[in-house]
């Protein structure tokens, strides 16, 4: 559950940053301002997914916080495999 709130976190700061005026290059390290936040929120979801797979095998863990948080970072990771893998 601290990964979804990191990642939470992470990126409202960088809602706000872009939202103070700071835009993005032609590529994705082209603003560090924009790129630290968005790789650390992308870094707490796929975080997210990790524990909580770790957490429903390994102590049969079922609560619907940790499915929840499981799903979002399941979600998160394949957003960011299928943007590398078919950028637009």
């Amino acid at each position: 559950m601290l990964a979804v709130a990191v990642f939470g976190v992470l990126l409202a700061v960088f809602a706000l940053t872009v939202a103070a005026g700071q835009r993005g290059g032609e590529e994705f390290f082209d603003n560090l301002w924009l790129t630290v936040p968005f790789l650390g929120a992308y870094l707490a979801g796929v975080s997210a997914l990790v524990l909580g797979v770790v957490a429903m095998t390994a102590f049969g863990e079922r609560s619907v916080g940790v499915v929840a948080a499981t799903i979002l970072g399941l979600l998160i990771t394949a957003f960011g495999v299928l943007e590398v893998l078919f950028p637009h």
